[in-house]
């Protein structure tokens, strides 16, 4: 993935600089020898600069048989160790793989890294939550430092736009520890979710509302983040509450409920505990109409007022057109 994308940016170079050729990508561990030849293509800042061109490597050492100087092509899990390796313009000549100083570091750096490696936004974080990376394991002894004082402007979409300080420049110096290290994820935030409801001949009926969310491409802990509720909506616009607070249980949260002769049109709403971040999971599979999540919405938002409620015990949370809703 991130081949193809250098060589389609590469490619876009040539055709604006007016240029003929062809884009050749260096894996890692290619050396060149002679006869070989190849076309590096410069963003236009740097087309009369004497700085080599870089390449970023996105070094998860957690993975198997992961090992910086042994790669062979960028790796991009999720999340890694941010690596950076130089090549001279003159001579195309690849150097050895360096480190990043996360000093002055944020959430603008961290996304431009993560642009670079095709997602869309990006948290830094601690090198020493890498369970392989520990002070009696240090796989950086052998390597330098490239840069510090990386700064990217706001909403940047690659790391060519950032400025940053060569580290023989650097008037603080870095440590073990500091390491550039990034989480990337194409969404910062994401819940999905699925209500399933049972019914006997009897009306009684069970629900299972699942609930799954991932903050930076990683699982966030449904059980003890979320509260649920579950309901129903009648044709005519009143709601039932079923459940005001729904149990988790074996990864979903479950209620039951003799529904009787109501109207069988379910809705799961959930929310992180202390936040306005919703979602609703509809289930209509024997409702008498289609449910309408938009209008569901504005309704809910009007018994979040409290100027109405819903038939039941208890009542909504808060709701209002500035929650966020998913």
């Amino acid at each position: 993935k991130q081949w193809y994308q250098r060589r389609v940016r590469g490619e876009e170079m040539l055709r604006a600089f007016g240029s003929k050729g062809t884009v050749f990508d260096i894996p890692l561990t290619n050396e060149l020898t002679e006869g070989d030849s190849f076309y590096r293509v410069l963003d236009p800042s740097h087309r009369q600069s004497t700085e080599p061109d870089f390449e970023l490597v996105l070094w998860n050492p957690d993975m198997e048989n992961s090992e910086p100087a042994n790669m062979e092509e960028p790796t991009a899990p999720h999340k890694g160790v941010v690596l950076v390796r130089s090549f001279s313009e003159e001579t195309g000549e690849a150097g050895e793989l360096q480190m990043l100083c996360n000093a002055g570091a944020g959430r603008r750096e961290a996304n431009a890294i993560c642009r670079y490696f095709g997602f869309n936004y990006g948290r830094s974080i601690d090198v020493f939550e890498f369970k392989d990376i520990s002070k009696r394991r240090n796989p950086f002894d052998d390597m330098t430092w490239a840069a510090t004082d990386v700064n990217c402007p706001t909403d940047s979409s690659t790391v060519e736009e950032c400025d940053y300080k060569e580290y023989n420049e650097m008037q603080v110096p870095c440590e073990e520890g500091e390491q550039m290290a990034v989480q990337c994820a194409d969404a910062p935030f994401m819940i999905k979710s699925m209500l399933s409801v049972s019914t006997t001949s009897r009306g009684k009926s069970k629900f299972m509302c699942h609930v799954h969310a991932q903050k930076y491409g990683e699982d966030y802990n449904t059980k003890k983040n979320f509260e649920a509720m579950i309901m129903a909506r009648e044709a005519d616009g009143t709601y039932h509450i079923i459940a005001e607070e729904a149990r988790y249980k074996k990864g979903a949260f479950f209620a039951k409920d003799n529904v009787g002769e109501m109207d069988r049109c379910f809705m799961c709403l959930h929310w992180v505990k202390g936040t306005t971040l919703m979602k609703l999971a509809l289930n209509d599979d024997e409702c008498s109409y289609s449910m309408n999540e938009d209008q569901i919405w504005s309704e809910l938002e009007m018994y979040g007022d409290d100027s109405a409620e819903p038939e039941g015990d208890g009542g909504l949370p808060q709701i209002s057109k500035n929650s966020n809703r998913y």
